[in-house]
């Protein structure tokens, strides 16, 4: 392990997949995120950008619904991008 690599992204990732239901909380939240940018946009969105996407596990649920539509993730540390 690099010592500059935090733990989280490390030997503390292992429980990663248990935090949050892709079909529960986290449809719940991205489903309102999509409904804000719709309803905001002052035109049609095509694309969104996740600047510190993290794990990016915001980002995939958010690809299921908002379908058709591009989602392109980035975070600083290589170890988190997924």
């Amino acid at each position: 392990m690099n010592s500059s690599t935090p733990r989280l992204y490390s030997d503390l990732s292992w429980p990663w997949p248990l935090w949050g239901d892709p079909d529960g909380e986290y449809a719940e939240w991205c489903a309102h995120v999509v409904a804000m940018i719709e309803k905001h946009a002052k035109r049609e969105v095509h694309t969104l950008l996740n600047l510190g996407c993290g794990g990016g596990r915001h980002s995939a649920v958010m690809d299921i619904a908002w379908s058709g539509r591009t989602i392109r993730t980035m975070d600083v540390r290589q170890e988190a991008r997924p």
